[in-house]
């Protein structure tokens, strides 16, 4: 795919051209990728999409836009580790999201305003653990989308939170607080 091989260097990249926002500024090269996977999509229905370093619904309508040109079918999610998703995540559910996955690394970044390697990274930190109680509040009091305990793990419409250390911790946080799920 012409394109998919140029790299752009940004100082802060975190806060750069990422997930959506690269692929509504180059909205051609976006559009191959949504025709493609869409192609795919048709003979394969558990093919979905996730919207990543998605900010507003703005944002998604224009990527709903373009998923209706390019045919695509099948269910979209979005990444939840920008703060104003988390804020408007009704806003984002009654565009019809079926899956919000939680970008734990990213988030606890952009809430605590330090990178990973920062000494003051921490996705212990009261502020992570709030937010995510917000998402699994938000989703089970809307009733789109399933909050649900898989093999021992909690998960979000299926999307598993549980395979590294930090996670159970904030598994346990949810737990604890006796969160209705």
């Amino acid at each position: 795919m012409v394109g998919a091989d140029h790299v752009l260097y940004e100082h802060d990249y975190i806060l750069g051209l990422r997930g959506v926002r690269r692929g509504l500024k180059y909205v051609s090269p976006f559009m191959d990728e949504l025709k493609t996977v869409s192609q795919v999509s048709l003979t394969k229905c558990n093919l979905n999409l996730l919207f990543s370093y998605i900010k507003d619904t703005k944002e998604l309508e224009q990527c709903l836009r373009l998923l209706e040109k390019s045919n695509f079918q099948n269910k979209f999610g979005i990444m939840a580790e920008i703060p104003s998703t988390i804020i408007c995540l009704e806003d984002f559910l009654r565009l019809g999201v079926s899956n919000v996955t939680v970008g734990i690394n990213d988030l606890t970044t952009l809430l605590l305003g330090a990178y990973r390697t920062s000494e003051y990274y921490n996705c212990n930190h009261i502020a992570v653990y709030k937010a995510i109680e917000k998402i699994v509040n938000v989703i089970h009091n809307t009733g789109k989308i399933g909050v649900i305990f898989q093999n021992g793990f909690f998960c979000v419409a299926g999307t598993v939170w549980g395979k590294n250390p930090q996670v159970i911790v904030i598994f346990a946080y949810v737990v604890k607080r006796d969160i209705q799920i």
